[in-house]
């Protein structure tokens, strides 16, 4: 009996992360230069921001603050008209993309080891 309940809270918790999932927009991330990353990646939209899912079409310019380039601070340089791509780390993804939209991105990507 103890089997049979494992088993089952395991697959109602496996459903319930997959429903999750799957109600998160996913988008296609087009990469065309440089050759080295190019390619499509799957993008999960945040919860908070703009909800629009029209095509984005701008350079990628690396977030970068006084530290690193988490951006958990005021950005250091200028991301006008730019995609931001943002490591992840210690602060909230809202204040990183607050900090990317103050220095003129028009997007941001969150990633993991983006540099």
């Amino acid at each position: 009996m103890k089997l049979s309940l494992t088993k089952s809270l395991f697959i109602f918790v496996l459903g319930l992360i997959s429903s999750s999932l799957i109600s998160q927009r996913q988008n296609t991330l087009s990469i065309h230069a440089p050759a080295s990353i190019a390619g499509e990646y799957r993008v999960v939209q945040a919860q908070f921001g703009s909800q629009k899912n029209d095509d984005i079409t701008a350079d990628i310019v690396f977030g970068k603050d006084n530290r690193n380039t988490e951006l958990c601070n005021q950005a250091t340089n200028d991301m006008t008209g730019g995609i931001a791509f943002v490591d992840r780390g210690t602060c909230n993804f809202s204040q990183k993309a607050y900090h990317a939209q103050n220095a003129g991105a028009i997007a941001a990507v969150i990633c993991q080891k983006c540099s």
